[in-house]
């Protein structure tokens, strides 16, 4: 069974604002956690759901102001268009789809290009690098807390099953089963019949307990 997660009400705010530019594996490392733990806590609070649809939306139909325009050009000098893309949290098509309605913005994006460094290729090329490398260090450490939840969530269920066994055996030795003989009291409450039914069948296995105690007396003689 996994731990349960549930996020604040000042959580879902933040999310609503970090959603305009994040994805949702942006989200899950922001608040220090899995995707995997992320998706979990979507299953159970589907208002996280909702505002990030919300501002998916708003975000792919945004009009991009003259400052926007403006800080959009500076970062095309350092960045491809994908990063880019990644930067202000839509897709490539949705790029497409805004440079077409605001001519302004294909403007900038072309300033942008012609004001980069002759050896760009060369940076995008090592920045991709570092990227996967950091990816993969990123995809290890969300494996590791993984399974340390897993663990700890066993170690849990293990000492509770521990516990529930100490009990179990302490609650027999304070209570240890009686076995019945001619020497024990009936119960209260029996029948006559049954009186008389209990008192026979003891009496049978007393008599059988006494021929087997004999017959084994009697073979450590004759040894």
């Amino acid at each position: 069974m996994k731990k349960k997660y549930n996020l604040t009400e000042t959580q879902l705010e933040e999310i609503k604002e970090l959603a305009k530019t994040k994805t949702l594996k942006d989200l899950a490392s922001h608040f220090n956690m899995s995707s995997s733990t992320l998706k979990s806590i979507r299953k159970q609070q589907p208002d996280i759901d909702k505002i990030y649809q919300a501002a998916i939306n708003e975000r792919d139909n945004r009009i991009y102001s003259p400052d926007d325009i403006l800080e959009i050009e500076r970062m095309f000098e350092t960045l491809d268009a994908i990063s880019l893309a990644r930067s202000l949290g839509i897709s490539i098509p949705t790029l497409t789809r805004a440079r077409k309605q605001q001519p302004e913005l294909e403007s900038a994006i072309i300033r942008g290009m012609n004001n980069r460094p002759s050896n760009f290729n060369y940076l995008m090329r090592n920045l991709k690098k570092l990227k996967k490398e950091e990816k993969a260090i990123i995809q290890e450490q969300e494996q590791e807390q993984e399974q340390e939840q897993e663990q700890e969530q066993e170690s849990v269920e293990k000492d509770s099953f521990q516990a529930a066994v100490k009990k179990n055996n302490k609650k027999k030795e304070l209570n240890p089963e009686k076995k019945e003989s001619l020497f024990t009291r009936a119960p209260d409450g029996i029948s006559p019949e049954d009186a008389i039914e209990r008192f026979h069948r003891l009496k049978e296995e007393d008599k059988n307990r006494r021929q087997l105690q004999e017959l084994k007396s009697m073979s450590s003689r004759s040894n």
